[in-house]
């Protein structure tokens, strides 16, 4: 952002503010993004999820309640109140009064009964369809064309690095035949002897 904004104000693209101001700030962004690529990978690789500790914290934590209180709000509830109630059902099953969302605005007459089973943690997750959600289809609709291009980035680089291999192969040979042949040269035109040397001068 900060290059984007040194570089949008130039009239012309040759200019300070663009070559100096704005890519000060590329190279240390570069440089951070593979610093935190390379913490994700120590941290992560390895890793196995544990969908009963996953399900199990997903409710603790009260991931659902956005959702609980757009389900009272889809019941006509404003969402001024919605967001109230939800806030005093979380402080229930935080001070364990009760053990979910949903029991603790049952019992306050704000939910009827049995709609909290779609607040589970999986319902919630199975229901977020849209605008780049999490659930299934959602996941599938962007999942499956990244890792097209992704795949297509890889090949693409892996020809890219072939290339660049091939190059330096082929630059090495090179260098290495310019150095024999200087070496050839030079022998061949030095003298064989030191009387030789003086002789020919």
């Amino acid at each position: 952002m900060a290059a984007a904004s040194a570089m949008r104000g130039t009239p012309f693209t040759n200019s300070i503010a663009v070559g100096t101001e704005a890519m000060t700030h590329v190279m240390p962004a570069l440089d951070a993004t593979i610093d935190a690529v390379k913490i994700l990978r120590l941290a992560y690789d390895g890793a196995r999820p544990v969908p009963g500790a996953m399900a199990d914290r997903a409710t603790a934590g009260l991931t659902h309640a956005t959702a609980t209180a757009e389900l009272l709000v889809r019941q006509g509830v404003p969402f001024r109140r919605a967001h109230h109630q939800v806030g005093e059902a979380a402080l229930a099953v935080v001070e364990g009064r009760t053990g979910s969302l949903g029991a603790a605005l049952e019992a306050n007459g704000h939910l009827p009964a049995g709609e909290s089973a779609d607040l589970r943690p999986e319902a919630v997750w199975w229901a977020a369809e849209f605008g780049g959600g999490p659930g299934p289809a959602s996941f599938r609709r962007c999942h499956e064309p990244l890792t097209l291009r992704w795949e297509e980035h890889r090949a693409r680089l892996a020809k890219e690095t072939a290339r660049w291999d091939e190059a330096d192969e082929r630059l090495w040979t090179a260098v290495s035949q310019v150095h024999s042949r200087t070496r050839h040269t030079a022998a061949a035109a030095a003298p064989d002897s030191e009387e030789d040397f003086h002789d020919e001068h």
